[in-house]
C-alpha cells in the first residue's frame, strides 16, 4: 500500500504537483476495479531488469492489467509472458489490449507482450475480455 507523507505546511509544491496528483488518482480510480483485484508475481524484482505484477479480476467481466516499473536508469525492453489462461482468460473473444498511448482490439488473448521502459519509469497493459 501507499502511505501519505506531508513535508510542511502546503499540500502540493506547485500546480505542476497537482496537476500530477490528479492525473494519477483519476488514473487510478479509471482502473480501480482491476488494480484491487488479486495480484500474480509473474517474477521476482532484482533491480536489474523490469519489475512488473499482474493483476486478474476473479469476476465478470474478466480483466488484466500489468504494471511494469523500470528500476534502472537505461531504457529496457523485454518480452513478458502472461499466464492470463490459468486465470481465466481464454484465448478466444474480443480482447481490447489498452496502453497508455492507445489500444488495440485481438481476436485472443496475448501470451506474450513486448514491453519498453525508459529509466525510472513505469506502464501498464490493460486486457478486457469482452
Amino acid at each position: 500500500g501507499a502511505q501519505a507523507c506531508w513535508r510542511g505546511t502546503r499540500l502540493y509544491d506547485s500546480s505542476d504537483t497537482k496537476a500530477l496528483v490528479v492525473r494519477m488518482v483519476n488514473w487510478f480510480k479509471k482502473h480501480r476495479r482491476v488494480l484491487e483485484s488479486d495480484v500474480v508475481h509473474l517474477r521476482r524484482p532484482d533491480g536489474r531488469r523490469l519489475d512488473y505484477v499482474l493483476h486478474v479480476t476473479d469476476s465478470s467481466p474478466k480483466e488484466a492489467m500489468l504494471v511494469v516499473y523500470n528500476p534502472t536508469s537505461g531504457e529496457l525492453t523485454e518480452d513478458v509472458s502472461l499466464p492470463l489462461e490459468r486465470y481465466g482468460l481464454v484465448r478466444s473473444g474480443k480482447v481490447s489490449v489498452l496502453r497508455p498511448r492507445g489500444g488495440v482490439t485481438l481476436g485472443k488473448v496475448p501470451s506474450k507482450v513486448k514491453v519498453t521502459v525508459k529509466g525510472r519509469g513505469w506502464s501498464w497493459i490493460k486486457v478486457s475480455l469482452r
